[in-house]
């Protein structure tokens, strides 16, 4: 509960100020208040501060190569000074070892990958490879399950120019999803 002191300075001025005390320390007590000069409306639960809020479009700055940042649309993820248009691949593995490449290699591209997801039908550890170089630890799975990694412009991980993404499976089990991707 506030309290209310009167600071006297010499015998001229006199001021009432508001203050809490807490742990025997006496806080000034301060209201926020609004208004045109020469009024003052107090904010109180039912009385909120009025806010205005002005958007304003900025313009695209142009691509450089003197800052890092990602350029997010629903059709195309900005690279450097270039922007490619995202691709999608079915992950669709159950046999042990790379099989199948979840994404094929490209001549002289990377394979940048930006989100995936997949779920498994039992116990197995899976690894993500550039070609048989793993770019991914180990993933132990024990049981029936999945794994979501969300979407992410700078991508999860990639693999070498002009190499194959593969999926490499412990076990003899089903594992299905999908995965998005850009070729940089």
């Amino acid at each position: 509960m506030p309290n209310y002191s009167t600071n006297t300075s010499g015998a001229v001025i006199s001021k009432t100020f508001g203050s809490d005390t807490i742990s025997n320390i006496e806080h000034p007590f301060t209201k926020l208040e609004y208004g045109p000069a020469g009024t003052a409306t107090v904010v109180t639960d039912d009385n909120p501060l009025p806010v205005n809020v002005r958007l304003t479009n900025l313009p695209a700055l142009a691509p450089t190569t003197d800052r890092i940042g990602a350029v997010l649309a629903s059709d195309l993820v900005s690279v450097g000074t270039t922007t490619v248009a995202p691709k999608y691949a079915v992950i669709n593995r159950s046999s042990t070892g790379n099989g199948t490449a979840v994404v094929a290699a490209v001549t002289a591209k990377k394979i940048r990958v930006l989100r995936f997801s997949f779920v498994h039908a039992g116990a197995v550890t899976v690894k993500w490879q550039s070609g048989t170089t793993d770019i991914s630890g180990p993933m132990v799975f024990d049981a029936a399950g999945g794994m979501v990694e969300p979407f992410s412009p700078y991508g999860s991980f990639e693999t070498a120019a002009g190499v194959a993404l593969n999926l490499n499976l412990s076990a003899t089990v089903q594992v299905g999803g999908t995965l998005q991707y850009v070729e940089i």
